[in-house]
């Protein structure tokens, strides 16, 4: 592991030689929490551009299951409209009163 300097050198323009300067514990602290600081708002950055643009596989999963379900009730509307216009529905494909009750209902959608 590097160890942090206690001191660091400048060039001094007038005596043209260089000058020890102590660096004191807040340069420390100030040098550290910048780095620190940088880091998370790179790894925010990083996370939020990674979550905007690529999908998470169950973020993808749910898509194909939500894509499945909307054609399953495409298929559904149109077996009940042709069967309505050709007058031929059957009391086995008839939806129950009480199921009409609980999907109508204001509490079941929110």
């Amino acid at each position: 592991m590097k160890k942090i300097q206690r001191h660091t050198y400048r060039f001094n323009p007038h005596t043209l030689r260089y000058e020890k300067v102590l660096v004191t514990l807040r340069d420390r602290v100030k040098r550290i929490s910048f780095s620190v600081l940088f880091g998370v708002v790179l790894g925010v950055v990083v996370v939020v551009v990674t979550l905007q643009f690529m999908e998470a596989p169950r973020e993808r999963a749910l898509r194909r299951e939500v894509a499945q379900y909307k054609r399953q009730l495409r298929v559904l509307g149109d077996r009940a409209n042709n069967s309505k216009s050709a007058g031929m529905i059957q009391t086995s494909q008839r939806i129950p009163s009480w199921a009409i009750g609980v999907c109508s209902s204001r509490s079941f959608i929110k």
